[in-house]
């Protein structure tokens, strides 16, 4: 439905709907991090009791949006035209994405392996008193040379707030909390400086205005 005020209640052509969907998709994209498992959207039309076949009717703007956000966004099947106003309309929307949760995580072991590499590098960092490894030592620790396999567990453990990793940066920080409070927490607080009646931050060799 086209929701400008001169145009309340009309239905969007398929251009409009086109343009406004590539706009959310492309917001929801910039604040997705990088991860093997793309996310997930799914279309809902709220509107079945006034605009029948909805989901039918767009399907090839939909398809065509679908192949352009293919490797951040994964626009699943089927879409769903419901009555918002009606429960069980509804239900059967939640029911595809609890189906849709459950098959994710059955069929991925990462969450299994993530924990137990976790597990390691804590100990390793306690051991050894290492808050920083190189990527080849990462290596070495997981005992895995697959560079792809390596890739998705660092990220998933980035994402989770377990290590701090960029992906194609060579090291990987094992605690979070030692290098936001000591290392970015240093340089933020400006240490050996005191602030003036001006609000500027003298430094002993320099100021910052």
């Amino acid at each position: 439905m086209d929701s400008q005020s001169n145009n309340r209640g009309a239905e969007k052509n398929d251009a409009d709907f086109k343009t406004s969907f590539r706009y959310w998709l492309r917001f929801l994209a910039s604040k997705t991090p990088q991860s093997i498992i793309p996310l997930k959207v799914i279309l809902v039309f709220t509107r079945a009791d006034q605009m029948k076949s909805v989901s039918s009717s767009l399907s090839d703007s939909i398809n065509s949006l679908r192949s352009e956000f293919e490797r951040v966004i994964d626009i699943v099947n089927p879409q769903f035209d419901v009555d918002a106003r009606n429960k069980d309309s509804v239900k059967h929307v939640a029911e595809h994405i609890f189906n849709i949760a459950k098959n994710v995580l059955q069929g991925i072991e990462l969450y299994d392996i993530c924990t137990q590499v976790s597990k390691i590098l804590l100990n390793h960092s306690k051991t050894t008193n290492e808050r920083i490894i190189t990527w080849e030592d990462f290596s070495k620790i997981c005992n895995n040379d697959d560079k792809a396999k390596l890739n998705a567990i660092a990220m998933s453990l980035n994402e989770s707030g377990n290590i701090i990793y960029i992906n194609g940066i060579r090291h990987i920080i094992l605690d979070p909390n030692w290098f936001c409070n000591q290392i970015m927490g240093s340089l933020i607080g400006f240490p050996n400086s005191k602030g003036s009646s001006k609000g500027t931050i003298v430094f002993d060799k320099g100021s910052i205005p």
